[in-house]
């Protein structure tokens, strides 16, 4: 063989090999969302494991994503979710609606959303009536982070009295009224019965399923994810998640979106308008590329700004895709200053007097602008390293008596201009009092 010949066949194999290469389907994102029974309690994997496998074997390449990987399986690859024990529709620390923004900026925007969400709050009372409605209201959220994603929303399945009879009267009936209004608004919400698909005998404790009640949620989860899906998810649309204020500063605000961002629309500033006659001045695209500071005009105190977005792409290629049209996220401004609460010590010369954010270290230690009732003289101030707590040093306090202390011309550590906290602004305390000595005065051995 000659050297031009072996030449020629090596580069007219690898123009064939090339030739017979084919794109890798695109990896379909799904979030389980939910409670114990997303988590899948008390079965590894839950309803995840069958289902990951239904559709690997439909062809398909499953990603799922979120912050937890509790309950994994080791027939299970894919092990984030977000399914978590206990946890209810809204709640201020067990609430999905309270943590799915945070969710949001932290994993992939997901392409499905499987929404299985109620249980636990059926055992509330009488406050399950309107349960359905905190659905919406949750619904609603993800539909806004995530307008892309096809959020697949249940019934709550069978389980033992005394709830199950909520769950019948006050929540199945009203879900499909609840979906059909979202996808009257054009969001990408469906509907699926979960309660008909198990049986009370499908329970392990008549609450959560066995492995053969979560099989069945699998065959339930299967077609409506691969009809409303195809054969592969389509790129999702960026989305503004949430905008935040900052604690301290009176000129910035902080944007994050459900995926990375174009530097050159996420840092134009007529992208952004804020209402109230607040300005835009800079925006800064973070190293995250999902995270935008804007920079404004002096914020009012504890004001509440909503921001318009326009125009904002990602990084789709090769077209990229625009965030909806007129997409809005509120923020509040710094609040300022607060005294919280004041403490006496054992030693009766020292009084904590805890503010509500960090304090100006000056304004904060000058004792003239501190007064105290009951005659108490102040002879000195500290501040804590946190900037939170300033102590004070006191002429000896009365044993028992109870003061107050009255604050005027402090500032906070705000920027570009402070706040003051309220003039006379009082809170009160009570001098220590050692406990009564047990003994025979208080007829206590």
């Amino acid at each position: 063989m000659t050297p031009r010949y072996n030449a020629l066949t090596l580069v007219f194999g690898f123009v064939l090999f090339t030739g017979f290469v084919t794109a890798q389907p695109t990896p379909i994102r799904i979030m389980p969302l939910g409670d114990s029974i997303t988590h899948g309690t008390p079965v590894a994997g839950g309803y995840r494991l069958p289902l990951y496998h239904m559709l690997t074997n439909a062809s398909y390449i499953v990603d799922y994503v979120g912050t937890s990987t509790a309950n994994p399986s080791p027939d299970l690859p894919e092990i984030n979710h977000e399914g978590h024990g206990g946890w209810r529709i809204s709640d201020p620390s067990l609430g999905l609606y309270e943590n799915i923004f945070g969710w949001f900026e932290t994993i992939e925007d997901p392409h499905a959303v499987l929404l299985h969400i109620g249980t636990n709050d059926s055992g509330g009372g009488t406050r399950f009536t309107n349960a359905v409605d905190r659905l919406d209201a949750l619904i609603t959220r993800i539909a806004l982070c995530q307008p892309s994603a096809h959020i697949i929303v249940t019934t709550l399945m069978k389980r033992g009295e005394p709830n199950y009879t909520a769950i019948t009267n006050w929540f199945n009936p009203f879900v499909p009224t609840k979906v059909a209004a979202q996808q009257a608004l054009g969001r990408r919400v469906h509907f699926l019965d979960m309660h008909a698909y198990l049986e009370l005998s499908d329970m392990a404790d008549n609450l959560h399923p066995n492995a053969v009640g979560y099989q069945k949620m699998a065959n339930a989860w299967f077609p409506a994810i691969t009809n409303i899906i195809g054969t592969s998810p389509a790129p999702n649309q960026p989305a503004p998640i949430r905008a935040l204020g900052t604690v301290a500063n009176r000129g910035a605000a902080t944007i994050t979106f459900n995926k990375p961002l174009s530097l050159d629309s996420a840092t134009n500033t007529a992208n952004y308008a804020i209402d109230q006659g607040l300005t835009v001045t800079s925006a800064t695209l973070d190293a995250n590329l999902r995270t935008v500071t804007l920079a404004t005009s002096q914020q009012a105190p504890q004001t509440t700004y909503t921001v318009t977005l326009n125009n904002i792409q990602d990084r789709t290629e090769p077209a990229a895709l625009t965030i909806p049209a007129n997409s809005q996220v509120t923020f509040t401004s710094p609040a300022p200053p607060a005294l919280l609460s004041a403490s006496g010590r054992s030693n009766r010369t020292q009084i904590d007097v805890v503010f509500s954010k960090p304090m100006s270290p000056s304004s904060a230690t000058n004792i003239a602008h501190y007064t105290l009732s009951g005659g108490l003289t102040l002879h000195s101030a500290t501040i804590s390293g946190d900037h939170l707590t300033v102590t004070l040093v006191t002429s000896k306090q009365t044993e028992g008596a109870s003061y107050t202390v009255t604050a005027s011309d402090i500032d906070d550590e705000s920027t570009p201009t402070p706040f003051t906290i309220p003039a006379n602004s009082q809170v009160t305390f009570t001098a220590y009092k050692p406990p009564m000595p047990r003994g025979y005065w208080n007829y206590v051995p």
